[in-house]
């Protein structure tokens, strides 16, 4: 078409409507390319134009005998400049996940797996030793919240330190020790509050809830609830709470004998 401006203009139909697609800059294979009864794939802004609706310069490519026109999955659109199509990231980024593919470790990979899907729950497990530190006025001297390179297995720790002589942090440490049940537990309940509407949804009407919901609940559940178990150092830290709390019952039992027998 020739106008004040040159242009490259073609028609393209999908049975629902028609839109013109417009190149101010092509070559002679390109308009030989967008013969009648050519099937495209086009990408681009649609506009309104003095013809309807109007695609200038898009993306396109020609379909293949027996190709859908759309594709099965999500096309991805990744943020550009100028020079460089969305058609040559897909391209760099197809190649670059094949090299990926060809060089992965598979042992390297399921650890990357593994430390993905215990980060919420090792972050949840320390930070709940570092809150009860805190409440019991234990001074919090390291913590180490997900460290991946860890050789003992111990993905994080809390190291903290107290006064001996106060019967209320030794009791503390008790709380310290099983603190990730308690925070787990409170974790999970807000996670299914937040995501799947519980207990505030009625169970008949969960199906309702989106599928990426359910999927997050999964990894924090999964996640948080694997690492809600106490470690051989949480088990071992609370032995002298729980000597004090039993002298404590202990002496309780004991007087309530004595004003018993007194009266």
């Amino acid at each position: 078409m020739f106008g004040r401006r040159r242009s490259l203009v073609a028609r393209i139909q999908d049975g629902s409507g028609t839109l013109t697609l417009r190149f101010f800059h092509f070559s002679a294979a390109q308009k030989d390319g967008l013969r009648p009864g050519t099937r495209l794939r086009c990408f681009g802004q649609v506009r309104r134009g003095s013809s309807g609706l109007e695609m200038f310069h898009p993306e396109y490519r020609p379909l293949q005998e027996g190709e859908q026109p759309v594709e099965e999955a999500l096309t991805p659109i990744y943020p550009t400049t100028a020079g460089i199509g969305q058609n040559q990231w897909r391209n760099l980024c197809g190649q670059a996940l094949a090299r990926l593919a060809q060089d992965l470790d598979p042992a390297l990979a399921a650890k990357a797996v593994d430390l993905l899907a215990r980060l919420p729950g090792t972050i949840v497990h320390e930070g709940s030793h570092v809150i009860a530190c805190l409440l019991f006025g234990h001074r919090v001297d390291h913590v180490k919240w997900f460290d991946p390179q860890a050789v003992d297995g111990a993905l994080g720790s809390v190291e903290h330190s107290y006064n001996r002589d106060s019967a209320y942090q030794r009791v503390g440490t008790i709380v310290i020790g099983i603190a990730p049940l308690l925070a787990g537990a409170a974790v999970l309940w807000i996670a299914a509050r937040l995501l799947l509407g519980v207990p505030v949804a009625r169970m008949a009407g969960m199906t309702a809830v989106p599928l990426w919901r359910w999927a997050l609940f999964a990894y924090v559940s999964l996640s948080v609830g694997g690492s809600m178990h106490l470690s051989a150092s949480d088990v071992r830290g609370t032995w002298r709470g729980v000597v004090t709390l039993g002298i404590w019952l202990g002496a309780l039992v004991l007087l309530s004998l004595v004003l018993l027998l007194w009266v």
